[in-house]
């Protein structure tokens, strides 16, 4: 990929900050009401490892997030 191939991907993402920013609070609150029915699990269950299993993915999507928010932000 050329410079100029990366630059309209960065343009492209860089667009769309302000809904990356409410898909950033909504992650939050699916985060936050994870970790509040989280103790009420029973460990060892079916519903123990899909509730680990979305922590993975919901705090994988908040690092992303992230970091396209704070590359974009670098970039202006």
């Amino acid at each position: 990929m050329s410079n100029s191939a990366i630059d309209d991907v960065w343009e492209v993402l860089c667009a769309g900050v302000p809904l990356l920013g409410v898909l950033f609070a909504l992650n939050v609150v699916l985060l936050v009401a994870l970790v509040g029915i989280f103790p009420f699990v029973e460990t060892g269950s079916p519903s123990y490892y899909v509730s680990i299993f979305s922590f993975v993915l919901i705090g994988c999507s908040i690092i992303g997030i992230v970091v396209v928010i704070r590359k974009c932000r670098a970039r202006n």
